[in-house]
């Protein structure tokens, strides 16, 4: 894009956080008679991270249906966000005392947590994986993103020409993440984060698109720090932030172009918002929740989880409120945003990523039903079911069976739990030809997480539990204790991905990784508050140091590595000796049929057509090819192959040479990793001529 393009196109991201302070900050919404008052403690950094999420929220569904319609233009977004950025500015001015007055004060705390999260910033962005060969779902998300940013639409063509179709189109071909419907291509997942992705590429081009995620992960780690201080101690919110933020699993997932990072803000967001909405009795808030909570589905399919927990922590909430301090109006509220968009969710699904959406109704339609089974019984006869229960659900007796239970099964999970092939969803435990490894969940969160985080979570969860049932103290919290443990239920039993880290901890990383630190931090002030000072501050002391040897400690492989460093440079310079006017051929075995020419289509708009010749299919396709080209008077064919070529029946010319080098962190089925890996190939670029 011209520098002129790029400058308009930056207009949207100061108009997030502007539009979050219009639409949200300035007037929090109508508010009932609030049942659990609470000190409003939000930072700064809190409610401009808040303030932005809102902004993202805000501008999401308009770029995503631009992108869907083919029409998106980053230029003309851009501008929209300037001018909304302007107008603002210029509302802002006169309210500029107002505003300074209303600022908090800064204390030696705010100073750590800004001094911890520039740090975090840098390790966050200064080292961003370059990775835009897709064998992975973040080259996928890389090479999506930057074909939206330069023809504004996520329905490629096929990349031969319309009469190569009875040549071409028999073999099968298609991008990875990429399914063949009608005369184009549709893209596999959901489309939000790809949007985002090519707004960052064409504002600040590659060097924008894969520190992305760098961005969002500071922006939820924001969120996360308001959401703690809403429930923790100055001291222990910070500290809690920090150790989330700083954690391996959240610093390789903040370089690398994976949506887990994205979901994790909208759906921290979301509890935030709707903890504020219950102590506040904030309507405006619950409805915001809705939304966050909807596009966190709107993200990733598995979110969609989220309506039947809801509805279970409402009515966990009405098992343990007085009568006269029922939240009804809150959770109508949240249900009045949350459940059109889920609806949304499943309809854009099923009309712009049907593929995906079919693949997974083993998944979608059993949450369905849980969640009308959920609504059924908040609906139909709930309260003197309630009445009846209560007594017996709220008893000493059964809160003391319920923690005696979690220890259990806590320890089973990290000492004793055998390996197990169980599914889950119809999902297979044995992925990619291994074993699951699913017994090692909870051990492998604490190599991630430290035992210490990972025990007194446990112990927070309970010691949550236990006041809000026994001591009807602090209900409010229920969302959160539903919502975290029914995700870590489930990906502790079967996380259902390639077990191979740190890719396997992703599935941790959107609800149960902020969830358990949040926990951690409640265990820990339960634990501070039944200790004499003194002992209190040497044990505050003795685990800080753990934890900041234990932080400095994992990350020790990654701290300066860039994945994949260059790889972008690489295939651009492949793609700058390709012709912009003619198929080229990309002779590929069937491991690598759609590896790395999909960037050269995707990314770099060269007509690459790969082909496996080892395949009867791919060597029909070639000499049909070759003769076409012949009939119609071409001299050669332009063709790609990686290392040494044997051409049978034909002449060649070398024009041209690439080396790819990848250095990456090895793939290991226990964690951590303890060593990087590299590796080179080198593509050549031949002309071969067509016989007379």
């Amino acid at each position: 894009m011209s520098a002129l393009s790029q400058v308009a196109a930056l207009g949207l991201w100061p108009a997030l956080p502007m539009t979050g302070y219009w639409l949200y900050a300035r007037r929090r919404g109508q508010t009932v008679d609030a049942p659990y008052p609470s000190k409003d403690s939000e930072s700064s950094v809190g409610a401009f991270s808040l303030q932005t999420a809102i902004g993202v929220a805000v501008w999401s569904l308009p770029l995503l249906l631009l992108a869907e319609a083919g029409v998106y233009n980053a230029a003309v977004v851009g501008l929209l966000g300037w001018l909304m950025t302007v107008a603002g500015a210029v509302l802002l001015w006169p309210r500029r005392d107002r505003l300074r007055t209303m600022r908090p004060s800064f204390t030696w705390w705010d100073g750590l947590l800004v001094a911890g999260l520039a740090l975090t910033a840098v390790l966050y962005l200064g080292w961003p994986s370059e990775n835009i060969i897709p064998e992975h779902d973040e080259g996928m998300y890389i090479n999506q993103g930057i074909y939206v940013a330069n023809h504004g639409s996520l329905h490629p063509p096929y990349p031969w020409p319309d009469t190569a179709e009875s040549v071409f189109g028999v073999v099968g071909l298609r991008p990875p993440g990429a399914f063949k419907t009608g005369d184009s291509y549709t893209f596999y997942f959901g489309h939000l984060f790809q949007v985002w992705l090519a707004h960052a590429f064409a504002t600040f081009g590659a060097a924008g698109i894969f520190r992305l995620n760098g961005v969002i992960a500071l922006l939820s780690a924001g969120l996360f720090y308001a959401l703690c201080r809403r429930l923790l101690t100055q001291p222990l919110a910070v500290i809690a932030t920090l150790v989330l933020a700083l954690n391996t699993s959240q610093l390789w997932l903040a370089r690398n172009s994976l949506t887990e990072m994205i979901t994790q803000a909208f759906i921290v967001a979301g509890l935030f918002l709707l903890l504020r909405a219950l102590q506040d009795a904030s309507l405006g808030d619950a409805r915001w929740a809705g939304i966050f909570f909807g596009l966190s589905a709107t993200v990733r399919v598995d979110s969609l989880l989220l309506v039947a927990l809801l509805f279970g922590a409402h009515l966990a909430m009405r098992l343990v409120e007085a009568p006269g301090e029922r939240s009804t109006r809150v959770w109508l509220a949240l249900y009045t945003t949350a459940l059109p968009a889920f609806a949304l969710d499943l309809a854009y699904y099923a009309l712009y990523s049907r593929p995906y959406f079919d693949e997974h109704l083993p998944l979608i339609l059993p949450l369905c039903l849980v969640a009308l089974a959920a609504a059924g019984v908040l609906l139909v006869g709930c309260t003197r079911v309630l009445d009846v229960a209560r007594p017996w659900l709220t008893s000493r007796a059964a809160v003391v069976a319920l923690g005696v239970l979690l220890l259990a099964m806590s320890v089973y999970a990290y000492f004793i739990r055998p390996s197990t092939t169980a599914p889950i969803f119809g999902a297979s435990t044995h992925l990619v030809g291994r074993r699951s490894y699913a017994e090692d969940s909870l051990v492998n969160l604490a190599v991630y997480l430290s035992p210490l985080v990972v025990w007194v979570g446990i112990l927070g969860w309970y010691v949550a539990l236990w006041n809000v049932i026994r001591h009807r103290r602090a209900p409010y919290l229920l969302p959160i204790i539903v919502v975290v443990l029914s995700f870590a239920l489930l990906y502790l039993y079967n996380p259902t991905i390639t077990p191979l880290h740190y890719w396997a901890i992703r599935r941790f990383l959107p609800v149960v990784m902020p969830g358990w630190v949040l926990f951690a931090g409640i265990g820990a002030a339960w634990l501070g508050a039944r200790m004499p000072v003194r002992p209190r501050m040497v044990a505050s002391g003795i685990a800080a140091l753990f934890l900041i040897g234990f932080i400095a400690r994992s990350n020790a492989l990654i701290y300066n590595f860039a994945e994949h460093k260059g790889q972008y440079e690489q295939m651009r310079a492949l793609a700058a000796q390709l012709p912009e006017d003619e198929v080229v051929l990309a002779l590929v075995g069937r491991r690598e049929l759609r590896t790395w020419p999909t960037p050269l289509y995707l990314a770099f708009d060269r007509t690459v057509v790969p082909l496996n010749l080892s395949s009867e299919p791919g060597r029909r396709a070639f000499d049909a090819w070759v003769s076409t080209q012949a009939q119609s008077g071409k001299t050669s064919v332009p063709v790609i192959v990686r290392g040494g070529w044997r051409a049978e029946g034909v002449s060649r010319k070398r024009i041209g040479q690439v080396a790819l080098q990848r250095s990456y962190i090895e793939w290991t089925n226990t964690p951590p990793p303890k060593q990087i890996v590299v590796e080179k190939k080198v593509l050549r670029l031949y002309r071969v001529s067509v016989p007379d």
